[in-house]
């Protein structure tokens, strides 16, 4: 079942490739190198951490739990949604929604961890007994129940319950109302989104903002029309990430530019135990560096070897086959 209910490092590559270098909101793959046993994945260094450590850090700087301030939230989830975009157009459905998975370089966001993607079928255009891709296909088809995966306080309730053909992209799209969710608020929305979760029952009645005031917790009216109608129980009903990109509270110009991410400071200002600490770091870096460039030599590549096609494992394009067997593609 890996690549279905787990993470798979071979479908996260894969999918990486596939969605190619042009947005900046998703991770870029560099290279990939392979040789008998093993495959190297290179994307670039986010050196200003992942969202959820963001988030962190405005919880700390307010001295207790709380979210972002709606100006600052509205940057970061406009990127969310720009990520989303490019994999829906791409024809890719995500389902492994956290804000750790969102990894930030100076005030850009990209998506990351694909090891849990699936291709969204489409009707052929010329032929509607037949599935197809987004390339070729007209009308987008449902996937049939592929088990309960993701972390259960991002999960959608049909992906929860795994009992009914879903809508790939309005799992997505529940996921990104939880991410918006917690950036105003701090905290998830849910523990699991089942009518047994007390929390989930407010949501799915309606009540979403009334229950936010009762915890003084106080957001802008169109903050929380958007929030509840992207948390709504049937996917019929969610917004679509068009209507999500037109809705008013998105498309307000008001911005505010995140806090700057936490830094170590200057080596020369720290401390006799840091900068062992920082010394140790690097020996250990150029150790791995010189391990692996030695094992590449081994295999007759070195650094400036081109990208490596993925040889005898040969599918669609954007479809990583192993041992025969699709892995990029629901069944």
């Amino acid at each position: 079942m890996r690549g279905r209910l787990q993470e798979d490092p071979i479908l996260d590559v894969a999918v990486t490739q596939f969605l190619g270098t042009d947005c900046p909101n998703v991770v870029k793959s560099i290279r990939v190198l392979k040789d008998d046993d093993r495959l190297y994945s290179f994307i670039p260094f986010y050196k200003d951490g992942d969202l959820f450590a963001r988030l962190v850090q405005y919880a700390e700087s307010s001295g207790g739990e709380a979210g972002m301030p709606e100006n600052v939230a509205r940057f970061w989830f406009r990127q969310v949604l720009q990520s989303f975009l490019h994999l829906h157009s791409k024809g890719v459905c995500y389902r492994d929604m956290s804000l750790e998975n969102f990894m930030i370089n100076d005030d850009s966001l990209a998506l990351t961890d694909m090891g849990l993607c699936l291709r969204i079928p489409y009707n052929h255009s010329t032929d509607p007994n037949q599935t197809t891709d987004i390339a070729n296909g007209s009308i987008r088809r449902l996937i049939l129940p592929q088990g309960t995966c993701g972390k259960a306080n991002y999960l959608c309730p049909e992906i929860f319950e795994n009992q009914d053909a879903f809508d790939p992209c309005a799992i997505d799209m529940w996921g990104t109302g939880v991410v918006l969710y917690i950036l105003l608020c701090g905290f998830p929305p849910y523990d699991t989104p089942s009518l047994g979760d007390a929390r989930f029952e407010v949501i799915v009645n309606g009540q979403l903002i009334d229950q936010l005031q009762e915890w003084g917790i106080h957001l802008s009216e169109q903050a929380g029309d958007l929030l509840q109608r992207l948390l709504h129980c049937d996917p019929k009903h969610r917004l679509t990430l068009a209507q999500a990109l037109e809705h008013p509270w998105v498309c307000l110009e008001e911005l505010e530019r995140p806090l700057v991410a936490i830094a170590a400071g200057p080596v020369s200002s720290a401390s006799s135990s840091s900068r062992e600490e920082l010394d140790q770091l690097a020996v250990s870096v150029n150790y791995l560096q010189t391990q692996f460039l030695e094992e590449l030599s081994a295999h007759g590549l070195d650094r400036s070897s081109n990208i490596y096609a993925i040889e005898n494992l040969q599918g669609p394009p954007g479809v990583l086959r192993k041992k025969g067997k699709a892995v990029f593609m629901p069944s």
